[in-house]
């Protein structure tokens, strides 16, 4: 089996985006989001607004589709194909939405990962059928009621930090020292600073709405790059699809008296 380099390297880069954009916490500094966003007034982000995600949530639903239906198209065709389609997909419905939303920003993978769930399930429908099913279940199930307990988790324990090092500065300035105490303060605005930062985010996050129009532009692309390079392959997997499903279906068998 070949290595799958389209799903590790685009999962790579969009978990490598997001950590240097949060600076390691659970969200990233809302002022980068007008500096790495596409739009028509900014068209030097379109390819890095592809791997720059707003929050967690948003991070999560666009990365674990991204790795499932990119492992799927790999699995059929090289993987050169597979960033051929990500890439032609979220650029193609960045100009549609910059042209369509002149004064809006785009940001996220959303369009790429759209092409690569309709290429894929067009060239592996089987799969494709399961996987889905599957995905939506473990994102509603399992990842993004994850996030949202890490978010709380997260917030919680900035605030108890900043409430243990406010107590400790007033015990060092009751004992006299002053410059320890200044110096822990600074400490606990510091961490409380970054917590009213990371809930704002996360209530930005929470307000932003998807870009239907992007999504079904980049689904397109990803149809269209099948029917023109791939409709043998598109075929063989229908047949597949067929295949199993009839296997699935019950048979009649003739008894005799």
């Amino acid at each position: 089996m070949r290595i799958p380099w389209a799903t590790l390297v685009l999962t790579v880069a969009v978990l490598a985006v997001y950590f240097f954009s949060s600076s390691g916490n659970l969200y990233p500094d809302s002022s980068l989001v007008g500096q790495h966003a596409y739009g028509a007034s900014n068209p030097l982000a379109l390819i890095f607004s592809l791997f720059f995600h707003i929050g967690a949530r948003h991070l999560v639903s666009n990365l674990l589709p991204l790795v499932a239906f990119c492992f799927l198209l790999e699995m059929s065709l090289p993987s050169r194909h597979a960033f051929l389609v990500f890439f032609a997909s979220g650029i193609l419905s960045a100009f549609v939405f910059s042209i369509l939303n002149p004064s809006s920003f785009l940001v996220g993978a959303s369009a790429g990962v759209a092409g690569l769930m309709t290429a894929g399930a067009l060239l592996r429908p089987k799969w494709g059928v399961l996987v889905l099913i599957a995905v939506p279940f473990v994102l509603g199930v399992v990842a993004l009621p994850l996030v949202d307990w890490a978010a709380s988790a997260s917030f919680s324990a900035l605030g108890v930090k900043t409430s243990e090092l406010r107590v400790e500065a007033d015990r060092l300035q009751a004992a006299g020292q002053t410059q320890a105490a200044a110096s822990v303060r600074a400490q606990a605005e510091a961490i409380n600073a970054t917590l009213a930062q990371q809930e704002s985010v996360r209530a930005q996050e929470a307000v932003a709405t998807p870009d239907e129009i992007v999504h079904l532009v980049g689904a397109l692309a990803g149809v269209l790059y099948v029917l023109v390079f791939f409709r043998d392959k598109m075929r063989d997997g229908f047949e597949e699809l067929f295949a199993w499903f009839s296997a699935l279906l019950p048979r009649r068998v003739n008894g005799s008296s």
